[in-house]
């Protein structure tokens, strides 16, 4: 009687121990579509590099086979931190992308000042440079119309200290011929009233009208010395006006002074 007793208590035993077991599996089972439908939920790019735990987390399963699982298969640490899901993900990348676009904004209105200092200097250098060219312009033209004088005069003093040079006498001055040039030459000469100038002329042989010659003026010493523009060799008479300044095609005035070379 006892022993079965006892074999009725062992059989209820296998029986509820069976029963666990079957149970357990069940849950095992449920626990792993339970997993499969949480994955699928979620999206496995959530979990990439993320610990076991983080995952557990993420899922709202940290009690259950779910994370045990995770726990289980992955082993390595990643850069996914807790509460960290796609939405924290995009902004944390786009917080980066805005960090690294700032210093490259800066970096563009650095340059973009650079270039626009360096185009503003070398504009104003660029003035300069024709500034110091027209002023190099305006020396060389001074310079060339020294040395002109200073030829015209050298030959002027020749012509006149020359032998063969002939002088007539014409007011304060005198009038002097050498080959084919003609010089003027006057002293004690007065400055002329305002607006005026002094101009000088030359009548060929054989003819009536005068041809103009350049227009002057005395130094502060009232000496003046011009070169005529005509042949000496076919002048006759030499001549000076008072004009209005700028000079005349044809006098104005009579004579202030003038000489026949065939009188002398």
């Amino acid at each position: 009687m006892v022993r079965g007793k006892v074999a009725r208590i062992g059989k209820a035993d296998a029986q509820d121990q069976l029963v666990d077991s079957l149970l357990q599996l069940g849950e095992e089972r449920a626990a792993r579509r339970e997993l499969c439908q949480s994955l699928a939920e979620i999206g496995t790019h959530v979990f990439v590099g993320a610990t076991p735990l983080e995952v557990a987390v993420v899922t709202g399963k940290a009690g259950n086979f779910c994370a045990q699982f995770f726990q289980r298969t992955h082993g390595g640490r990643g850069t996914t931190h807790l509460g960290e899901g796609p939405r924290r993900l995009l902004w944390k990348i786009l917080a980066v992308k805005h960090a690294t676009a700032w210093p490259a904004y800066l970096v563009a209105a650095a340059c973009f000042a650079i270039a626009l200092i360096s185009s503003i200097a070398n504009i104003s250098l660029l003035g300069q440079v024709k500034q110091e060219q027209r002023e190099l312009a305006t020396l060389s033209e001074r310079s060339t119309a020294l040395a002109r004088n200073l030829v015209d005069e050298r030959t002027a003093l020749f012509d006149m200290l020359d032998s063969h040079a002939r002088h007539y006498q014409i007011g304060n001055g005198e009038v002097i011929t050498r080959a084919s040039r003609i010089y003027l030459a006057l002293r004690a000469l007065p400055e002329p009233p305002h607006g005026k100038v002094y101009q000088a002329w030359t009548l060929a042989k054989g003819s009536t009208k005068v041809a103009a010659s350049p227009t002057f003026l005395p130094d502060a010493r009232g000496v003046a010395l011009i070169l005529l523009s005509a042949d000496a060799r076919s002048t006759s008479e030499v001549s000076v006006t008072l004009e209005p300044d700028g000079g005349s095609k044809e006098p104005t005035g009579k004579p202030l002074m003038e000489v026949n070379f065939n009188s002398q």
